[in-house]
């Protein structure tokens, strides 16, 4: 496909698209933390329950991916957490999909991993509503880069002769496995609902992800607990 435009260039859709984005995550972590104050001061700590051991995670990974001077759908991360071991510090079995976004490269996948649960010291004999979870992973997936040549240069018709070069862009894709350490934390709003964030280093392989075979992803999401969910759901119909 042809396009009259240098590819340094980042288009003006694309720049709205990811300052909106951008501004949209902002908003949704000062909203969680507002939150969290407000129900802090109107109650105690939710106690979580032994057997609340799945939870579902979903997080928007652009927060320092900086301008993508492309359309392309945002770095995400969704992750099916199923707790292993009961304990103080709970060992967790991860299964998820991962979505790597920068300038001109992409890489996703199935990502498969382990967990820890670590819960802060609470003043009360409940559960803390902070947890830490540090994790590693390891993803299955395809990478793709875009890139540009100059086709030929043209000195345009008009009077002021302005001259420029004639660019086609073209995409790469493959195969691509990858490594990755992360620290999560997960503040609890109820029992059912809590806020999440991430940072995540991943290292990937293949050759369309070279330009960026480490990334450093951080994020802001949603965790949710469906069982303690379904407790509180059967709650408001009695």
């Amino acid at each position: 496909m042809l396009n009259n435009s240098r590819p340094a260039r980042v288009s003006r859709e694309g720049f709205l698209c990811a300052m909106i984005t951008h501004r949209f995550a902002r908003s949704l972590a000062f909203v969680a933390t507002v939150g969290v104050h407000t129900l802090g001061a109107q109650r105690p700590a939710a106690t979580i329950a032994q057997n609340d051991s799945w939870t579902v995670d979903a997080q928007y990974l652009g927060l320092n991916s900086g301008t993508v001077a492309r359309h392309a759908t945002p770095s995400l991360g969704v992750v099916l957490t199923k707790r292993l071991v009961n304990s103080a510090t709970a060992v967790n079995a991860e299964a998820g999909w991962l979505r790597a976004v920068r300038q001109a490269t992409t890489a996703q996948g199935a990502t498969l991993g382990i967990s820890a649960d670590l819960h802060l010291p609470s003043e009360s004999s409940s559960s803390s509503r902070l947890v830490l979870r540090p994790g590693i992973a390891v993803l299955a997936g395809w990478a793709e880069a875009q890139d540009s040549v100059p086709l030929y240069s043209y000195l345009s018709s008009s009077a002021t002769g302005t001259a420029g070069t004639q660019y086609t862009w073209f995409t790469t894709r493959g195969r691509t496995y990858g490594a990755g350490v992360s620290l999560g934390a997960e503040l609890r709003l109820s029992s059912a609902i809590g806020v999440s964030a991430s940072i995540r280093h991943w290292t990937f392989s293949g050759d369309p992800i070279a330009a960026n075979r480490s990334v450093m992803l951080g994020g802001v999401g949603i965790a949710i607990h469906p069982q303690a969910l379904a407790r509180e759901a059967r709650g408001w119909f009695r």
